[in-house]
């Protein structure tokens, strides 16, 4: 993970050096733009919640990996504060595997959305620091090798975070942002073919929550 960090924090030095200072009013009204940033989401596994199938102890799976995605947005100015709404979608490779002694467990995260409200201070006549919380979803697809079947569910849950935005000369704003999601339980109960797992129902319950960091560059509609 720290080199998937490290990139980020480059680019992101990268992308806010320079540029000349543009006015306070281009904070306001809509925008929307792009997202590049990186995610780790770290499911709590339980296959041993209900049934008599045994299906093993509990298992940790971090799902890692870049992500990419749109932006979309509405801010209003009062004076240096600004406030809003946003809302994202944002797709990846975040995938993980453990090994267990009953076959490995696998997550792939395929897509991630938020809707959140935006507040922060104007730092001089370029900067933006604010804060940022609201609802967050995911779509997780967990594996299980051997005789389990695979299970596609979607989770619902909370995102708080902190970012830093730059204002361009052309109206355009770029900075970095991160967030931490937090996600409800999902289960599925099966019951593994083959003779594997016991032989018995039993419930496989998924408890995610992570972290993305991530550089956006917006611009004003």
């Amino acid at each position: 993970m720290g080199i998937g960090i490290g990139a980020v924090l480059a680019a992101a030095l990268v992308l806010t050096a320079g540029g000349a200072f543009a006015q306070a009013d281009d904070w306001a009204g809509l925008y929307g733009g792009l997202s590049l940033g990186y995610g780790e989401v770290h499911n709590d596994l339980n296959h041993n919640d209900t049934g008599t199938g045994g299906g093993g102890g509990p298992q940790d799976v971090d799902a890692t990996g870049g992500t990419g995605g749109i932006v979309l947005g509405y801010n209003q100015v009062n004076g240096n504060m600004v406030y809003g709404i946003e809302g994202d979608l944002m797709f990846g490779g975040l995938d993980g595997t453990v090994a267990s002694g009953g076959g490995n467990h696998s997550v792939e995260v395929d897509a991630l959305v938020t809707l959140r409200g935006r507040a922060g201070v104007r730092v001089g006549e370029m900067g933006l620091i604010y804060g940022t919380a609201g609802l967050a979803g995911q779509r997780a697809t967990v594996s299980h090798s051997g005789a389990h079947p695979d299970w596609t569910r979607n989770y619902v849950g909370w995102t708080a975070g902190v970012g830093y935005e730059r204002l361009l000369s052309n109206g355009g704003r770029v900075g970095i942002e991160a967030l931490y999601v937090d996600f409800s339980s999902e289960s599925d109960v099966h019951t593994p073919g083959g003779g594997g797992g016991g032989g018995g129902p039993h419930a496989l319950v998924n408890d995610p929550s992570g972290t993305i960091i991530r550089l956006r560059a917006v611009f004003p509609f």
